[in-house]
């Protein structure tokens, strides 16, 4: 039994302890619609959606709303030193760059297999001089 569907029964017997005349047949139906609404939110919980039928279906439904494009990447400008000197970066050496500023701090920084495929892969966006 869901924790509204408790409330409501003991503010019931609240009200009827204090002789209120109130219709508790209506509002033993709310707390058993809202029972049934917290059931309904409860979908992915349903052996009848997502179990392994006999013929092999595992999913009765599917929604999906288009795909998702991330919008296009917009350079900073920001400069970076090298060689001690200020440099503007591409587009493209700059969303690289900023990508691995976000990787810092991150688990992610210690995988060595990590750490040279990206190397590799901005050495070669970059040319090595």
């Amino acid at each position: 039994m869901s924790d509204r569907k408790t409330g409501i029964k003991r503010k019931l017997e609240e009200i009827n302890a204090q002789g209120a005349n109130v219709k508790v047949k209506k509002l033993k139906q709310a707390a058993n619609a809202l029972d049934a609404i917290d059931t309904q939110k409860k979908w992915y919980e349903k052996d009848e959606i997502c179990s392994d039928d006999d013929d092999g279906t595992k999913w009765s439904s599917l929604e999906h709303h288009g795909p998702i494009f991330n919008p296009r990447y917009e350079p900073h400008g920001v400069k970076v030193l090298y060689k001690g000197e200020p440099a503007t970066l591409e587009a493209s050496i700059e969303e690289a760059c900023t990508y691995w500023a976000q990787v810092c701090g991150t688990d992610w920084e210690h995988k060595e297999a990590f750490r040279k495929n990206f190397s590799k892969e901005l050495m070669g966006m970059v040319g090595r001089d």
